[in-house]
């Protein structure tokens, strides 16, 4: 599985490089990137993904937990702070993101395969 993600990255990455830039696609490749391991990585593209998409709470959440993933826990403060102020309810963001992560538990997309 990792490496389906790791494939992933790649094609994403050169994407990314011929201009095809957009928060989706760096959302996407910060999704890859945590997928594997690489929350260095998947922080960065969240937050470059959240400065294309600043109106996107759900960029902003994904790129808190990163920052958190790699000991950054005052940035990942205020990054979660932003993605509470731009959403209406805050509860709801929080239950999408916990429905993405039992949907990757459930189906095993964590592998370490």
């Amino acid at each position: 599985m990792k490496g389906e993600y790791r494939q992933a990255s790649s094609k994403l990455q050169i994407a990314v490089d011929e201009g095809q830039r957009s928060g989706e696609n760096y959302f996407n490749l910060g999704k890859c990137y945590y997928q594997v391991g690489d929350f260095q990585n998947a922080a960065k593209n969240y937050g470059i993904a959240a400065g294309y998409s600043p109106n996107e709470p759900i960029y902003w959440l994904y790129y808190g937990h990163a920052l958190q993933k790699i000991g950054q826990v005052e940035e990942a403060k205020t990054v979660l702070s932003q993605a509470s102020t731009l959403s209406d309810n805050l509860e709801e963001l929080l239950e999408a993101y916990e429905s993405i992560e039992q949907f990757r538990k459930k189906y095993c997309i964590y592998s370490n395969e």
